[in-house]
């Protein structure tokens, strides 16, 4: 069986970027090979924005394309990921086009919901139902295992990289989406934060980015 490959398309900020980064290096260890162009894709991944319509709209557009796409090729695989899989969740699934829909919450089964929707090619759901809630303590755990396994310097900026210090936000700013669809405030352990920045300087990282919400 030929190696599937992976097609990811980014919108939006910082912490985007490195769930991205996160995601690549988890479907690479599962096996997947990255792709350059949609056409020669057999998985497709948008990860999205929800702070500003037009960063949706732009998600929106690419669908579009990707549905007549479809038509010629039915087995592509879509997935949408990231703040706007998490607000508009199952809405989102009933688009045409749409495979999968996984919140930012749920990204450590993302190579799964891929595996799954390959052999299966069945719609799949992975949201957080109640966003605001305390995580569960499975959910926290996979969170953090995924981000310690994955977390790796930015390929863009080589000896740079992005390590997160906490999760979600508790200010619930008027014009930001940030708190319903990444849930609360919460920071990591400061041992894991050091120990993921101690590995990330033995493989030549000279410069870490500490993301969080303020």
């Amino acid at each position: 069986m030929s190696q599937k490959k992976v097609h990811i398309k980014s919108f939006g900020c910082q912490m985007n970027k490195l769930d991205t980064a996160l995601v690549t290096a988890a479907l690479e260890d599962a096996g997947f090979g990255l792709s350059e162009s949609v056409r020669d894709a057999d998985v497709v991944l948008i990860n999205t924005c929800s702070v500003r319509e037009h960063a949706e709209q732009r998600v929106l557009s690419h669908l579009g394309h990707l549905k007549h796409l479809k038509k010629s090729r039915p087995e592509l695989v879509v997935g949408v990921i990231g703040c706007m899989a998490q607000r508009l969740g199952d809405k989102l699934l009933e688009h045409e086009a749409v495979n999968i829909v996984c919140g930012p919450a749920e990204i450590p089964q993302i190579s799964e919901l891929i595996a799954n929707a390959l052999q299966e090619g069945k719609k799949s759901l992975a949201v957080t139902e109640k966003i605001r809630g305390k995580s569960s303590q499975q959910q926290s755990r996979m969170l953090e295992e995924f981000e310690s396994a994955y977390g790796i310097e930015a390929e863009s900026i080589p000896a740079q990289a992005f390590v997160r210090v906490m999760r979600g936000c508790n200010n619930f700013c008027s014009y930001c989406v940030v708190p319903y669809v990444r849930g609360p405030e919460i920071s990591r352990p400061p041992e894991a934060i050091i120990e993921q920045i101690r590995r990330l300087a033995e493989h030549g990282v000279k410069q870490v980015t500490l993301l969080g919400r303020r």
